[in-house]
């Protein structure tokens, strides 16, 4: 009897352990979802709080970003303007720098002696630079994309130059070159005169033409030019 008692005792004893256990297990379990749901919802206020604050941010970034594409524009526009305005100074000093040389100065005068018209003087001639300057690429629409006159035959002085350069005195090669290009450019600067004088006179031509129409009779026969014809249209 006594020992049935003990074992009733002791299983008694180990279902209330169970118990016991059991329920300091589901507590520890609500604590830790309590502590679970308190952690995600100080996380959640916290990224809400953040994202308010994220909101001044970026107005302030796109206020940065909108002064930063204006100031890039105004160096755009500052660094073109400068740009031409030193390409004018430089084409400037490469006109008075071409026409100081005496070789050159004397090449411009013949040639623009030889396309000169009869009936204007060449000494009482003077053509403002803003007048020549628009005719510098009168006849550049004539070479086409590709420039034949470059592989033409070579002059003495690109011999010079190519000489110069194989024997290394590299001075003397710049020397010679920008003699060259001086030259180019008295060329073109000459047939810039020659243009101009050619559209003077046609210019006087038509004026000439124009006057002598206005005298005529209005009801006489005004015959068609032949591109004004029917079959030339």
């Amino acid at each position: 009897m006594i020992l049935a008692y003990d074992n009733r005792s002791s299983s008694e004893s180990d279902e209330d352990d169970i118990c016991t256990w059991s329920a300091k297990k589901r507590k520890k379990n609500h604590d830790q979802n309590k502590v679970n749901i308190s952690t995600v919802q100080t996380v959640h206020s916290e990224n809400i709080e953040k994202d308010k604050r994220n909101e001044p941010d970026l107005t302030n970034q796109c206020k940065k970003f909108d002064e930063l594409k204006s100031k890039f524009t105004d160096i755009r526009t500052f660094s073109a303007l400068r740009s031409q305005r030193v390409e004018e100074r430089k084409s400037k000093q490469l006109v008075k720098k071409a026409l100081r040389d005496p070789a050159i100065k004397k090449a411009v005068e013949n040639l623009g002696n030889a396309s000169a018209s009869e009936s204007v003087a060449s000494g009482n001639e003077e053509v403002k630079w803003d007048d020549i300057k628009p005719l510098l690429t009168v006849n550049d629409h004539l070479q086409g994309p590709v420039s034949h006159s470059d592989f033409g035959p070579k002059t003495e002085l690109e011999y010079l130059i190519e000489d110069a350069i194989k024997e290394g005195d590299f001075e003397k090669a710049e020397l010679l070159s920008d003699t060259l290009a001086n030259r180019e450019f008295a060329v073109k600067i000459s047939k810039a005169f020659a243009a101009k004088k050619r559209l003077d006179k046609m210019q006087e031509q038509a004026a000439i033409e124009k006057e002598r129409r206005l005298k005529k009779i209005r009801w006489t026969f005004d015959a068609k030019e032949r591109w004004q014809m029917k079959g030339n249209m």
